[in-house]
């Protein structure tokens, strides 16, 4: 069934509803009837003066007046409304004149009039219906149409404006028009995609179209006689008082009013809409509207939004944000601080790079800021009363707004302008709020401006008072810029902040706990266990959600705890599982820090994946920073798997050599022990350059650099100049009360090996202060010390009076060892004059004697405390065998071999510290088949000289056999002597013969170029 206009009726009453009912009637009436004639929409089959609605029906339109049910069209409409419409519409009906009856009307005809006669059953009620039927007509148009122009229209994803339609200017000189406003889409291409229609290929946009004019509401006008035998003539519906209406009316005719005053800026919804505004205003917006259209941007280009873009969205996006940064240099001089805040927020969420316009509105906030930054001073100054009525140039929004955006965009600033804006912000920090909070501070971390004492401790304050209700992302912000400016803040601040990132862990993001943790290690706060096992096993959970620089910085960050925490095996196996697909985009720094992280923590990952990063970072060693070469150099060395080729080294050495003169003191400590512990081979030429660099760094060293930098040159086997060692001795006894750890061993074993003289009281000093830290020290640290204190005669017992008791104070230890050296002094002079006087003949002149009693005290005081400082030294030994290394073992071997050929070992070691000993030679140098290689091997773990013989000492011999006993090995029938000398004449004809040697294996004293000359021994030289 069709209706009047074409289409086919939708109201139920078609020739499939006419056959339901002809059957139901069928069913229940014996006598058949025949079926009625189909039915016809009682729409004017003549032209209408409205636009004709879609697929609508004058049945729909009947039954939505009576109340029908839903779908109709007229559901916005009240039904008392559409009561009062019909009966205004009956009451203004002209009644037809008399008339002769006429003709039968056709089929059509009959049916509509019994249609109308069934719906009221009067010419009346046929009026109204078409006048309803016409009113919903217009409705329909009116939105369809209205849609197109209203701002506050919602459209998914769609401009407010549809693609092809634009509003044209009017022509100028027009009178009376109203003003025009252009909206142009660029992007044809961009509806059709998001429509889901990708056009076939890039095609320039259509002309616009001309503006579509609602159809005005005809006036009302008298009727017109009817001529004769003509059906009766319609009257115009009356007016509808209808506010909605209206108000889409008003609406429409105000667009232009509104678009110029560009209220639509606050409420537009897509950045089309924007740049359009752009487009049209461009040359009417100022300073207020470009600050207005910065900020609504970077509320509505979210990454996650620009993340959907297509192709050529991006290319209009881009093009954009370049004609915003355009208009926005434009009008940059008439900016005022809020404005600047807002443009500034806006481009760094837009990521605009823009230096030119940056620095354009810096210089026109300027003056505002001095201003206001004085006025701040001298409020500050007349007390809290004076600081609230200062006139202020930004709030606390703006203020955050212009750092986050400084810091984001990163441009660098005069000091002057930064301190101008910390006195503004100051008056602020009480009503900064937790975003806001740690935007402020975040912007001047990231400009590497720290305010002054008092500002920061008003941001701490405020801060604490606002950690609670600090999101996540606050916490993580919050550490990692204070981490950055290096400003530690009280413990029970950062327990507080801690303890709150631990509260809130499940919020946590993997990119906020990576902040978090990274600022703590940067604070050098380690927090409690149980706080770092809940941050650790939340980032664990989200391991796999981390981007490439932010793992390398999150196992950074677990690793500079200095051993104070450290991560589960799991967490590191669950590391290099989810990294190992991101080693190719990591940079030289990131790789780096991921071995040095992994050498901290004293975990080896499987080879296969060091090799991995080692040979990526080999790809990029010539971009690599310098401090990250060292690094690096480093990490592999106390890994020690798998060892770089010499190609990779020489690589290193070419890449590293020109920038050893800008190297800091760790990156020239942890250089110079790399290459020693992968026995790297550095040529003369830049052995030179570092010991000079590191003559220049020589007070601005620490303890622990200054002796990993002395062990790594003698293992080297490069010795310096005499006053370069001078220098350094000087140094280390400034450092002395510093040492720790390791210090003491690699000291004296670098400055035995290259032959330095030392004083008696910085041995002694060193000597006493070893003596009370012996419990940090490692079994490795503890044979370095008796192998060089062995070069130098062993422990001197001048000040070790004190030794195993509790130190003195350094005024008393200086007064003692002042009364102590001129005792000695005294002695020594007294044997000099007796010797003098039995040479000569004479009578010895009269002196004064020192009484005898004195003198068996002095020897007895320096035996006792010889004798407690070695029983420290084996008691130390024997819960740290585990810890000695073959050099370790090797070297304390020797040394108290030394020691005992010159009978300077006043207690032989005891069964318990020989035993165990002898357990950690076994696992250290391992098990031998014949006594030659036992020898080898303990001259090749010291590093002996090709020409240093063993020494002679009774007790070395008996160990070397008991060790060979375990072994498995006979005693020689000769003794164990003639053993060790054809070791050492084996290895001496092997160095004549070009197998070099000696102690570190990488360079020989006499290599050419070195400063210095070969030493002479220890010994002597003391």
């Amino acid at each position: 069934m069709e209706l009047a206009c074409g289409e086919p009726c939708r109201c139920g009453s078609g020739p499939r509803a006419a056959a339901r009912r002809s059957a139901a009637a069928a069913a229940t009436t014996p006598a058949a009837t025949p079926a009625p004639p189909p039915r016809r929409c009682a729409r004017p089959s003549g032209p209408a003066p409205w636009p004709a609605p879609p697929r609508c029906c004058s049945v729909r339109a009947a039954a939505g007046a009576r109340g029908g049910g839903g779908g109709d069209g007229l559901e916005d409409f009240d039904a008392a409304l559409l009561q009062q419409l019909s009966v205004q519409a009956a009451a203004a009906a002209v009644p037809a004149p008399a008339r002769a009856p006429a003709a039968p009307r056709p089929q059509g005809q009959q049916q509509e009039a019994a249609d109308v006669a069934r719906d009221g059953g009067g010419d009346g009620d046929a009026e109204a219906a078409r006048a309803r039927q016409r009113f919903l007509r217009l409705a329909v148009a009116a939105e369809a149409v209205l849609q197109r122009f209203d701002v506050r229209f919602d459209v998914r994803r769609a401009p407010n404006v549809a693609a092809r339609w634009r509003l044209e200017p009017p022509p100028e000189g027009a009178a009376g028009a109203a003003p025009g406003v252009g909206l142009s889409l660029t992007a044809a291409a961009i509806a059709a995609e998001r429509m889901g229609r990708r056009p076939r290929q890039e095609a320039p946009p259509e002309p616009p179209a001309a503006l579509i004019e609602l159809p005005a509401r005809p006036a009302a006008a008298a009727p017109s006689p009817p001529a004769p035998g003509a059906p009766p003539v319609t009257p115009p519906p009356p007016a509808v008082e209808d506010t909605r209406w209206r108000r889409k009316l008003k609406g429409h005719r105000a667009f232009a009013d509104y678009m110029r005053e560009l209220r639509a800026i606050g409420v537009a919804d897509d950045w089309l809409q924007l740049a359009t505004l752009l487009e049209v205003f461009r040359a009417e917006a100022g300073a207020a509207t470009t600050a207005a259209l910065f900020k609504r941007s970077a509320a509505l280009c979210t990454a996650k939004a620009l993340s959907l873009q297509s192709p050529s969205e991006r290319r209009a996006y881009a093009d954009f944000v370049v004609a915003a940064c355009a208009h926005a240099r434009r009008v940059a001089g008439s900016c005022g601080p809020g404005q600047a805040a807002s443009i500034l927020y806006g481009m760094a969420a837009l990521e605009a790079s823009d230096p030119p316009l940056v620095e354009a509105l810096t210089e026109a906030s300027a003056p505002h800021l001095a201003r206001a930054a004085a006025a701040a001073r001298a409020a500050a100054s007349d007390g809290a009363a004076g600081a609230a009525a200062a006139p202020r140039a930004l709030t606390a929004s703006e203020a955050a707004s212009m750092l986050w955006g400084l810091g984001t965009l990163g441009v660098a600033l005069e000091g002057g302008f930064l301190d101008d804006l910390a006195d503004c912000c100051y008056p602020l920090i009480p009503e900064l709020q937790p975003t806001q909070l740690w935007g402020v501070l975040w912007g001047f971390a990231r400009l590497r401006h720290l305010p002054q004492p008092d500002w920061m401790e008003a941001w701490l304050a405020r801060a604490q008072e606002a950690m609670r209700d600090c999101s996540s992302e606050a916490l993580g912000h919050m550490a990692w810029a204070l981490g950055a400016l290096q400003y530690v803040p009280d413990k029970l601040w950062l327990r507080a902040l801690a303890g709150t990132a631990a509260f809130k862990s499940r919020s946590f993001l993997a990119p906020q706990l990576s902040q978090l943790l990274s600022g703590l290690a940067a604070l050098g706060y380690c927090p409690r266990p149980q706080v770092c096992a809940t941050l650790t096993a939340q980032l664990r959970r989200q391991l796999h959600t981390l981007r490439a620089p932010q793992l390398a910085a999150a196992l950074r960050a677990l690793a500079s705890y200095n051993g104070m925490w450290k991560p589960g095996r799991r967490f590191l196996f669950d590391f290099v599982t989810v990294s190992r697909g991101k080693i190719e985009t990591w940079s030289p720094a990131e790789a780096s820090n991921v071995l040095w992280a992994f050498a901290m923590l004293d975990y080896a990952p499987e080879t296969p994946y060091t090799a991995a990063i080692v040979d990526h970072l080999g790809s990029k060693l010539r971009s690599a920073p310098p401090d990250s070469l060292c690094q690096a150099l480093w990490a592999l060395g106390r890994l020690r798997r798998p060892r770089p080729p010499a190609a990779w080294l020489a690589a290193w050495l070419a890449a590293a050599a020109p920038a050893v003169p800008a190297l800091s003191p760790p990156a020239l400590a942890a250089a110079a022990w790399g290459l020693a512990a992968l026995q790297a081979a550095p040529g003369a030429d830049f052995m030179t350059a570092l010991t000079r660099r590191a003559s220049e760094l020589l007070g601005s060293c620490t303890a622990a650099e200054l002796t990993t930098l002395i062990g790594a040159l003698a293992d080297l086997r490069w010795r310096p100049s005499d006053a370069w060692l001078q220098a350094f001795t000087r140094q280390v006894q400034e450092q002395l009360p510093a040492f720790e750890d390791e210090d003491w061993g690699l000291l004296l074993y670098g400055l035995a090996s290259m032959g330095q003289p030392l004083a008696p009281a910085l041995l002694s000093a060193l000597s006493e202060s070893a003596g009370r830290r012996f419990h940090s020290l490692s079994g490795e640290g503890l044979g370095l010390l008796a192998w060089g204190l062995a070069q130098y005669g062993g422990p001197l017992p001048l000040v070790l009076d004190g030794g195993g008791r509790e130190a003195e104070q350094p005024q008393q230890q200086q007064q003692q060892q002042q009364e102590e050296e001129e005792e000695e002094e005294e002695l020594r002079g007294m044997r000099r004059r007796k010797a003098a006087a039995a040479a000569a003949g004479a009578a010895a002149p009269p002196h004064r004697r020192m009484p005898p009693e004195q003198v068996a005290a002095i020897e007895r005081r320096r035996r006792e405390a010889l004798e407690a400082w070695w029983e420290g030294f084996y008691a130390e030994c024997e819960p740290k065998w585990g810890s000695a290394e073959a050099r370790g073992v090797a070297l304390m071997l020797l040394g108290l071999g030394t020691l005992d050929e010159a009978s300077a070992l006043p207690l032989p070691p005891p069964g318990e510290w020989r035993a165990g000993a002898a357990g950690a030679a076994r696992r250290a140098l391992g098990r031998h088949g014949d006594w030659p290689a036992l020898a080898g091997a303990v001259r090749s773990a010291a590093g002996m000289d090709p020409d240093e013989p063993f020494p002679d000492s009774v007790w070395l011999r008996g160990f070397l056999l008991e060790w060979g006993e375990h072994c498995g090995l006979r005693a020689p029938a000769g003794g164990i002597g003639p053993i060790l000398a054809e070791a050492s004449a084996a290895a001496a004809a092997a160095a004549a013969g070009g197998g070099g040697g000696g102690r570190g294996g990488a360079l020989d004293w006499a290599a050419a170029g070195q400063e210095g000359q070969q030493p002479a021994a220890a010994a002597a030289a003391v």
